[in-house]
């Protein structure tokens, strides 16, 4: 790791290129320094300059008292200042803007996205002590540290360290995606949790054994998919079980084996280290933990996402129709049950449905949730994504009407109005009615349904056939659903991996590349082999195709070879097999 080091007036400077676009400021006046971790640095990154250190495109020097950061869309100057006396001493770094807008810190208070003038005290405000912006640049530092943000009046952002903490990151990036992928990289990416924790889990805490064998009877009877029960520790009456029922054998007679033979896993408050790694969700620099059945409002969960964190718990409220629109549709589902009227079969007929319908839908889709989660951990990209993250539209950099899960569902937010991103054709899940983007619409919800869910033209997502639970394995059959109703030309790809282990964390995990094109009546779909492998995996993948076209096609041929298929209501529907190439003709 290349260093810059230099006496300075307050103490001695240290620039380190930590990796590629990452510089690590640090101060040190005789204190002793608490360094934040830095999980995977580039040992020979960086260019000695003048002055300073060049990371990737990113420089950073100190020169004639003032700290410069350059980088190719930031040009930025900062102030160092020791303040304070004997142990309360403070570093107060102050760098100049120029009227930005910052996104992060995670539990920043309102609706905004936005960070408002005003300054974030660790706790509630500040649940991951990062800053990004559009500008092409990021800050991070240790948990204690005060953010102070003053775009609007003097223009400049603060950040107050208590002295043993006066460690700061610095990050340059082209946008807020390479941004977050820089702040994962060095701080550690965010865990992947097992593929049925992206099903729907009930949070049933607090509940007798009786009421857990009941609810789970229910789900089971009433046709509604459910993977898991959160329950406490004292429920299962002093034995040991792991989360994914290992007991089960050698229990054959307790609640939980009876549970395992169902389809459903017991989320125990007593897990080994090996399972609370798999299910905690968020340790970013010593900021608050995130665990599974601690659910937060929407837009939290949206600010998370632009400080990083993937799996953001949804709560559901079976009571509310556009909750249970937004939270089925979120990254990660619970369903608080640890009341006795909260079911989903005693909130009424049309309630009970519509949840149903949901979270069947959700249990169709987890071929593409899954990919998003894996996807999260190698990219920083988090599966709930604000439209600010994923589009560069003004109309859209402080909107919380409607989000993105993974990057082709649009999920409207509200129940009367959805502002689509410019750039983009967008194709309306329930209905296939076709819109452009850079508009407001009046929103239409058909029966069934309680709020608008939109897909990006050209987008390629793996659904699974309907289940009541999440099966182990690697599946051999998948349905791909393209969206070609325009002319496109995208790229997507799937990310599996056994679904239960921590062997992601060792890169086992398999990636599958998908290209979507359509030029006038001519739609191409290439379905590349799988890289890389993980236990279990099967040698071949076989696939359906559902391609909405909006148009009936002449001839459809797979692999060279014409085909039979089916078409109804705008969509094209034919068995690929194990084929690579398809051509439809329109």
């Amino acid at each position: 790791m290349k260093k810059y080091i230099c006496d300075i007036e307050i103490g001695r400077l240290i620039l380190a290129a930590c990796a590629d676009n990452a510089v690590r400021l640090t101060l040190e006046t005789g204190a002793e320094l608490k360094r934040a971790p830095v999980s995977a640095p580039d040992a020979e990154t960086g260019e000695i300059r003048p002055g300073g250190i060049k990371a990737g495109e990113l420089l950073v020097k100190y020169e004639q008292g003032v700290l410069s950061i350059e980088a190719p869309k930031a040009r930025r100057r900062a102030s160092l200042k020791l303040t304070g006396d004997g142990n309360e001493k403070r570093l107060i770094f102050t760098l100049s803007t120029r009227g930005e807008s910052f996104y992060g810190l995670g539990g920043s208070a309102g609706d905004s996205l936005i960070l408002r003038d005003a300054a974030y005290a660790p706790g509630e405000k500040v649940f991951v002590p990062f800053v990004m912006t559009k500008s092409g640049y990021a800050l991070s530092a240790g948990a204690g540290c005060v953010f102070d943000v003053r775009t609007a009046s003097s223009r400049e952002l603060r950040l107050v360290l208590p002295l043993d903490e006066a460690e700061i990151f610095i990050y340059s990036g082209a946008h807020l995606k390479a941004l977050l992928e820089r702040f994962a990289y060095i701080t550690g990416r965010t865990p992947v949790l097992p593929a049925w924790c992206y099903a729907l889990m009930l949070d049933e805490r607090g509940a007798e054994v009786s009421k857990l064998m009941d609810d789970a009877a229910e789900m089971r009877r009433h046709g509604i998919p459910c993977d898991a029960l959160i329950v406490h520790s004292g429920a299962a009456q002093g034995g040991d079980v792991s989360v994914n029922n290992a007991g089960c054998r050698s229990q054959p007679h307790s609640f939980m084996s009876a549970l395992g033979r169902y389809g459903f896993k017991t989320v125990m408050a007593s897990m080994d280290e090996a399972e609370q790694k798999r299910m905690q969700t968020l340790t970013y620099m010593g900021a608050r933990s995130l665990e599974i059945g601690e659910a937060v409002s929407l837009s939290d969960a949206l600010r998370l996402g632009l400080s990083g964190v993937s799996n953001a718990v949804c709560g559901v409220d079976i009571f509310d129709p556009l909750s249970i629109h937004t939270q089925m549709l979120g990254a990660v589902s619970v369903l608080d049950c640890s009341q006795g009227y909260c079911q989903p079969w005693w909130a009424g007929v049309e309630n009970e449905r519509l949840f149903t319908a949901y979270d069947r839908t959700r249990y169709h889709l987890l071929p593409y949730i899954y990919s998003a989660a894996l996807s999260a951990h190698i990219t920083g990209v988090p599966m709930l994504r604000p439209l600010a993250l994923e589009f560069d539209d003004e109309e859209v950099k402080d909107y919380t009407g409607a989000f993105m899960l993974g990057e082709s569902l649009l999920v409207a937010a509200r129940g009367d109005k959805v502002r689509l991103p410019s750039g983009e054709c967008w194709v309306d899940a329930w209905t296939y009615s076709i819109f452009d983007g850079g508009q407001e619409l009046d929103i239409y919800v058909p029966e069934g349904r309680s709020g608008a869910l939109f897909v990006r033209n050209g987008a390629v997502i793996a659904a699974q056939p309907g289940r009541q639970y999440v099966e182990t394995g690697d599946s051999e059959y998948l349905t791909l659903e393209c969206f070609a109703v325009f002319d496109c030309d995208a790229e997507h790809s799937l990310f599996e991996d056994d679904g239960a282990s921590a062997e992601y964390l060792r890169g086992r995990i398999a990636r599958t590349r998908f290209r979507l094109t359509r030029r006038g009546k001519r739609i191409l779909i290439d379905v590349g082999l799988r890289e890389g492998e993980f236990e279990g995996m099967n040698p071949e993948r076989r696939y359906r195709l559902k391609i909405i076209t909006g148009q009936r096609p002449i001839t459809a041929l797979v692999d060279s070879v014409p085909v039979n298929f089916e078409y109804d209501n705008y969509c094209v529907c034919l068995d690929m097999g194990t084929g690579r190439h398809v051509e439809i003709i329109i």
